[in-house]
């Protein structure tokens, strides 16, 4: 669009993922980019909208969910409750498959999580930046993120890694859940903002 930015370093990687049909991914714009830059995407109406991060603003909506984040090593990371059971390492992922996706490191050190839970015991091959992984659907009763609560929700036990080799995280929160918001990223104060669209308004009975 109208934003130019100087002086950035940029690497040359592997392209390591498949494409969507009819599309030619030609990079990435990671955390080192965004970071500099209040981020918001609006899934409803496929737009992207950046500002420098000094004069970002936060959404007004008064249903707005702000998310405290930890930045780390570069990847966004929050607190999550499955099923009562809290993970503060579960990673912001707007361009990772799925909806709530959890590290077979957390579910071992944490069976209550997925005692009672529904699965229909199949495998499932999703797509992320780092390639391909294995998952099991399970219908999760309880999901709590920040202060909106998900019930009976389709969410993904990780069952080999792939592109997800580290047992740094607990889990990751993937496009499929982000999609119900319109998302802004305001990574300079360590914060994210969630506005339910209209999917989203429907996923949390939110009028």
């Amino acid at each position: 669009g109208s934003l130019t930015m100087r002086n950035v370093a940029v690497h040359v990687v592997p392209q390591g993922w498949e494409e969507a049909p009819g599309l030619k991914d030609v990079g990435l714009l990671e955390f080192d980019f965004l970071a500099e830059l209040g981020v918001t995407i609006d899934y409803e109406h496929k737009r992207v909208t950046v500002v420098p991060g000094q004069v970002f603003q936060p959404p007004t909506d008064p249903r707005t969910i702000p998310v405290d984040v930890r930045i780390g090593s570069g990847q966004p990371r929050t607190t999550v409750a499955v099923n009562g059971v809290q993970g503060d390492r579960f990673i912001l992922d707007t361009g990772g498959d799925g909806t709530f996706m959890i590290f077979d490191y957390f579910a071992r050190f944490h069976p209550d999580a997925f005692k009672n839970q529904t699965s229909d015991q199949s495998s499932v091959r999703m797509q992320g930046i780092g390639g391909e992984f294995t998952v099991q659907r399970y219908s999760m009763s309880r999901i709590q993120f920040a202060s909106a609560v998900f019930v009976n929700f389709v969410g993904y036990r990780i069952i080999s890694k792939g592109a997800y080799e580290s047992d740094e995280g607990d889990g990751v929160i993937g496009a499929g859940f982000l999609q119900l918001f319109t998302v802004s990223l305001d990574y300079v104060n360590s914060r994210v903002y969630l506005v339910p669209n209209r999917d989203g308004r429907a996923a949390t009975s939110t009028k």
